[in-house]
């Protein structure tokens, strides 16, 4: 079992260090802004199956390594999926914490963006490790799996809305919610109007001029 953990996490270490590579000697941009992030190691971690994969970075090159003795300014923690679901640009997998970070989080971020800017050819390196048709179909499986999770969580966000608004009244309907807040403004707008009106009763009246009894005012 031991040494099933070695090959895989190799294998895993292997594929991402190259497709990020090969990605960065396109773009020079991105290799330095990618060694500035990576100052201090990532440490990632993929449960299951249980691996530790550390990112580094010097002036010519990322490494993808299972040990490091320094400590991570960031520690990931999620599944595969996860991970290939925020490598493919998932904004919500941290607000969800399918991916949970430890540290600072805007590094995280900061990561993921680079790695969409960078679009790395994970199935092209994946190849090399395990061969172009297990490569492909170890692809295709996770992208249909994302695509299943995406319309599965949108299923169950419209199910729940709807529950509150329609069957259990937690939230009132929303054309019931829209009547309402237009019977609060036409109340507002009376109540202003009647405001103003007992304004103008309670201001004092001139008193009319006094006349002498020849008619003239004193």
């Amino acid at each position: 079992m031991r040494e099933w953990g070695l090959t895989l996490g190799s294998a895993i270490a292997a594929t991402v260090e190259q497709a990020l590579n090969r990605s960065l000697g396109l773009d020079p941009v991105s290799h330095e802004a990618l060694r500035k992030l990576l100052e201090e190691p990532f440490l990632i971690r993929l449960e299951p199956p249980g691996l530790e994969l550390w990112l580094t970075a010097d002036h010519r090159t990322l490494h993808v390594q299972q040990h490091c003795a320094l400590e991570p300014a960031l520690t990931l923690t999620g599944s595969p999926l996860a991970f290939a679901a925020a490598a493919l640009g998932d904004p919500h997998v941290f607000r969800d914490e399918r991916v949970k970070a430890v540290g600072d989080v805007s590094l995280a971020h900061h990561f993921q963006r680079l790695l969409q800017q960078m679009e790395p050819d994970w199935e092209a390196s994946l190849a090399k490790a395990v061969g172009g048709v297990p490569a492909h179909f170890i692809a295709r499986r996770v992208r249909q799996s994302l695509r299943w999770s995406r319309e599965a969580r949108q299923t169950l966000s419209r199910n729940v809305e709807e529950y509150l608004h329609e069957e259990s009244r937690t939230l009132p309907a929303r054309g019931e919610a829209e009547a309402f807040f237009e019977d609060v403004d036409n109340l507002r707008l009376d109540t202003d109007r009647l405001a103003a009106r007992l304004d103008l009763l309670s201001r004092p009246r001139a008193e009319p001029p006094e006349y002498s009894a020849s008619g003239k005012q004193p």
